[in-house]
């Protein structure tokens, strides 16, 4: 077979279907040639994709979390605000060694209405050869209104009780201790307010408010209750309230 016969058969075999010839790199080439630049890139941009998943979905959490930390801020800087003036009421019972009396106070700078106070005066009175007998006397005071910054005083020696038959009488004989059970109120905005001995609540309507302590207080086990209803003179005593600065203008 002449030289050219042979190069023909070669040229014929290697153009047979489904054969492909390597081309491999010489061992001795240099070493970036036989590096797979492309397996890299696709490793690569993988690596980096997963990343930015990761980074949005850790930023869309705290994102998340920041808005409900927001949220969460502005209902309560609401109710704060809501509560800012029927924080400022407030009542109590000052017992010295001269007449009992009971504090009302509105010391914020804005009035309230639509007042109401109930308090008691018990004791328990004991006789010889009989059960002890508990003697209570209720009081609901309403007032119309109380001004910015204004406490209003019940004094005990203007209180009388309402016996079953004949004229009110005055309290001297009754030695017991007064106890205020709530008081309830109307605050600027025209939202009702309860507050007692668990702390200040907001009423839905009125009616919520000056029923909330409907149920009577309960006398101690084994004794025998005398109870009466109290009433105080028309007008009690209104003062400047201690500690109130009036911050802004009365009526906004």
């Amino acid at each position: 077979m002449t030289h050219r016969a042979r190069r023909n058969a070669q040229l014929r075999l290697a153009r047979r279907p489904g054969r492909v010839r390597v081309r491999e790199t010489p061992p001795d080439s240099p070493w970036w040639r036989r590096i797979n630049f492309a397996g890299w890139a696709t490793g690569i941009g993988a690596a980096v994709g997963i990343g930015t998943l990761m980074f949005t979905g850790v930023a869309t959490y705290y994102g998340a979390r920041v808005a409900e930390e927001q949220l969460q801020q502005s209902r309560e800087e609401a109710e704060r605000s809501m509560r800012s003036q029927a924080a400022q009421v407030a009542y109590w019972v000052e017992e010295t060694q001269g007449p009992t009396r009971i504090h009302f106070a509105n010391q914020s700078p804005n009035p309230i209405s639509e007042v109401l106070l109930e308090f008691y005066l018990a004791e328990i009175r004991t006789e010889a050869g009989k059960r002890p007998i508990y003697e209570r006397v209720n009081f609901f005071v309403t007032l119309e209104s109380v001004a910015p910054c204004a406490e209003v005083t019940f004094d005990a020696r203007d209180m009388k009780r309402h016996p079953d038959s004949g004229m009110p009488v005055k309290l001297a004989h009754l030695d017991g201790s007064f106890t205020v059970r709530y008081a309830a109120f109307k605050d600027r905005e025209g939202s009702y307010w309860v507050r007692d001995d668990t702390g200040l609540a907001r009423a839905k309507s009125k009616s919520e408010a000056f029923l909330a302590n409907l149920v009577r207080p309960t006398a101690p086990a084994g004794t025998v209750t005398r109870e009466w209803s109290g009433s105080v003179k028309s007008r009690p005593t209104e003062k400047p309230a201690r500690a109130c600065e009036a911050t802004t203008t009365p009526g906004l």
